[in-house]
């Protein structure tokens, strides 16, 4: 009895990990070349379980399924939204920076700025 009670408290214990955020506040905004300083929320993303499987970038309103692309210094996740856009943010945990760029088209908005882990 004991061994079985063991293994179910390992198993309960095993599937409440959860994946971290990652949550992204810019501090300036560009469209196409006109860039500004920026400190609002509305325009923050958040990477939910970007060190698991199946990281969802949330960015103006929408959840965006991202998928690694690069695991180096700088680690880089894409994505497509459904309304046609790319996504892609590129953060270097170093350092807490990031870049995160939107493309419709010929049309790119991009957020600078730092990241923490939550």
């Amino acid at each position: 009895m004991r061994l079985r009670t063991t293994m179910v408290l390992i198993m309960l214990g095993a599937g409440s990990a959860q994946a971290a955020d990652l949550w992204c506040m810019p501090s300036e905004i560009c469209r196409g070349d006109q860039c500004k300083p920026t400190r609002d929320e509305e325009t923050s993303v958040r990477l939910r379980g970007f060190d698991g499987r199946a990281p969802v970038l949330r960015s103006g309103g929408e959840d965006v399924p991202m998928r690694l692309v690069n695991d180096g210094d700088v680690r880089q996740w894409q994505g497509a939204a459904a309304g046609g856009a790319v996504e892609i943010l590129a953060w270097r945990p170093a350092t807490g920076s990031y870049v995160h760029v939107r493309r419709i088209g010929e049309r790119e908005w991009r957020a600078t700025g730092r990241c923490e882990v939550q």
